[in-house]
């Protein structure tokens, strides 16, 4: 620990400024997309926060259908957003602003591992903007409230006081950090797998031998504890239908999840990809342990993932699933790729930075098209490509401000979004946070609404409810969403 504080206390004072400059460039970035409609797992995440918030109960009524203790998403990331709920009063917010909170500190965290690594004090700046504008990092670590984003801070967090660690509490805090990654997303687990080996391998070896106990019980405590309430609870590690009681169910499939993830890695590590692979060959013939450790665990992390079962609908779908799934690495292995890339040597002094900057803007480029609705809108005027999900949720978020101005107080409202095939529901209870509280969301299939908003022509609001609509709004560009006055 002490190693640490001092590595810390070394660092330049310029250093917070540039740090803090990321961090609020961090968060700044993500704000346009505050008002997007949430949906898919991100429902369960604020239905948690929320009943841990205001019950003291680990639940989901609305998401699962059952007031059964949840069991299937691990704790943390709906734990550590109870904060935010405390501030903002509405759990869609607070698990929007945890998100943004905890990716924002993975950018720090890159950049003081940078420069622990001695990497020049512009060189780390570059690399955090890659890791922070890094297409699909952007998207699932801020733009969608995912624990990702809490997992991604905890892993290279973990990593950094692992290759810092020299007394018995670094070793704790480390073991300790990597715990609650794997409570964060259970897959973590397969990213500390090496490093638990290792130290029983040095356990055996008679080296340093309280403090590789420490680390292995840390490590592995807030997973136990985890376990021990599932088994008291479920008589199981997980509830009966999980579907983590399905995983490694479908070896058939695996040379189906090969060809998946081989797409997927190099959607998400594209350039740094070939100097990715020549660092971990260097590290090899140096015998690095730190470095091939880190490099067996990414291994053992993306082959565990096409082992699992997910159930894919589509190949498209599937795809860009597993870009999401792969984002914990993207902050370790782009200053594992800067490592190498740095020791490139060109005739011009500044051919290597015109790199970095062409890679950046290309980075930025594509994380505006992925992640902002309305800089999708500007691209489709151009050239008119299919819709994706941040542009719907921006239309969405339009619809609904319109609403918030223009519905007379105290009219009813219900929300009726629809988002595809693959299990992104969005549910109206968590859509309503988004209403001004001058109006009253209920249930249209319990209570008959005025107003409907909705990504639906009105034949098929008509189709599902049975009720006569007449349209009062709809938005400028495709794919529209609407507001309808019920007659």
């Amino acid at each position: 620990m002490n190693n640490i504080k001092k590595s810390l206390l070394k660092t330049h004072s310029f250093d917070f400024y540039i740090i803090l400059f990321l961090f609020i460039l961090a968060i700044a970035t993500k704000i346009p997309s505050w008002n997007y409609p949430i949906s898919g797992d991100s429902n369960y995440y604020a239905e948690l926060t929320e009943h841990i918030a205001t019950n003291f109960a680990y639940s989901s009524p609305i998401s699962s259908g059952s007031d059964l203790p949840h069991g299937n998403y691990p704790p943390l990331f709906p734990l550590f957003s109870v904060p935010f709920f405390l501030i903002f009063g509405k759990s869609v917010y607070a698990i929007k602003f945890s998100a943004i909170f905890w990716s924002s500190l993975t950018i720090v965290f890159v950049y003081l591992f940078s420069r622990f690594l001695k990497i020049k004090r512009t060189e780390s700046f570059f690399v955090s903007l890659l890791v922070l504008f890094n297409p699909w990092f952007f998207y699932f670590n801020g733009i969608l409230p995912l624990s990702e984003s809490l997992a991604s801070f905890l892993l290279i967090l973990g990593i950094l006081i692992y290759f810092l660690k020299k007394s018995l509490s670094s070793y704790l805090l480390a073991g300790l950090i990597f715990g609650l990654a794997i409570i964060t997303r259970f897959t973590s687990g397969f990213f500390i797998i090496l490093f638990v080996l290792f130290s029983v391998y040095n356990i055996f070896r008679r080296e340093k031998i309280i403090e590789n106990i420490s680390f292995v019980m840390a490590a592995s405590l807030p997973v136990c504890l985890w376990i021990l309430r599932n088994v008291i609870i479920f008589k199981g590690l997980f509830p009966e239908g999980s579907g983590y009681s399905e995983v490694l169910s479908f070896w058939v499939k695996i040379p189906y999840m090969f060809v998946v993830y081989t797409i997927a890695i190099l959607l998400t590590f594209s350039f740094l990809l070939p100097f990715i692979l020549k660092r971990a060959t260097f590290a090899w013939k140096k015998k690095d342990t730190f470095w091939l450790l880190v490099i067996g665990n990414c291994i053992i992390f993306i082959f565990a993932h096409i082992a699992l079962n997910y159930n894919p609908s589509s190949v498209f779908h599937v795809i860009m699933s597993r870009t999401r799934y792969l984002t914990p690495l993207i902050p370790i292995l782009t200053i594992f790729a800067f490592l190498d890339f740095k020791r490139l040597r060109f005739k011009s002094k500044n051919f290597k930075f015109i790199l970095i900057i062409l890679c950046l803007v290309s980075f930025m480029f594509l994380s505006a098209v992925l992640s902002y609705g309305s800089f999708k809108d500007s691209i489709d005027k151009v050239i008119p490509l299919p819709s994706i999900y941040s542009q719907r949720s921006e239309h969405r978020a339009q619809a609904i401000e319109w609403a918030n101005r223009n519905i007379l107080l105290n009219s009813k409202v219900s929300i009726i979004f629809l988002e595809g095939e693959e299990g992104m529901t969005i549910h109206g209870y968590f859509v309503k946070d988004f209403l001004d509280n001058k109006l009253i969301y209920v249930d249209w299939q319990k209570q008959k609404p005025d107003f409907i908003i909705s990504d639906l022509p009105d034949e098929r609001i008509t189709e599902i409810t049975n009720f006569q609509l007449k349209e009062v709004y709809k938005t400028r560009n495709r794919p529209f969403s609407y507001v309808y006055r019920i007659d």
